[in-house]
């Protein structure tokens, strides 16, 4: 029990012999005279280069591939056969449709940043990097 103070308290009644002790726990409140300090915010992570966010958009592309469910999604709504998309993986402008595609749809995107290991932000910020 951290961050909790014990005290014992004996409780009896009018005209008993009885006596009983009992446990309360209570938190402790913030003392109002001690000065207010915030807590310190993470640090933000590192800007992303051009590679990097090539590097983020090829891991978008094998998170596509991989599913069975984004795939044909993604060449329905790009135009690009499977022919294409390995034609195209090197162009940087494609890349970016690829981050389009995965920013599009949260669930999409919450589930690629989780296989990849990624911060949240980090797709939007490869999208910037992107043409």
């Amino acid at each position: 029990m951290a961050g909790r103070v014990r005290t014992w308290y004996t409780i009896s009644a009018p005209g008993c012999d009885y006596q009983q002790q009992a446990l309360t726990s209570v938190k402790p409140s913030m003392d109002p005279f001690k000065p207010y300090i915030p807590s310190k915010r993470p640090a933000a992570p590192a800007p992303l280069t051009t590679q990097d966010a090539q590097a983020v958009a090829l891991k978008a592309v094998a998170f596509i591939a991989a599913d069975d469910e984004l795939l044909p999604r993604f060449v329905a709504l790009s135009g690009c056969g499977l022919d294409d998309i390995r034609q195209r993986i090197a162009d940087a402008a494609f890349l970016g449709g690829v981050m389009d595609f995965i920013l599009g749809d949260e669930p999409t995107l919450l589930a690629f940043v989780a296989a990849a290991d990624l911060a949240p932000e980090t797709p939007m910020a490869a999208r910037a990097k992107l043409p």
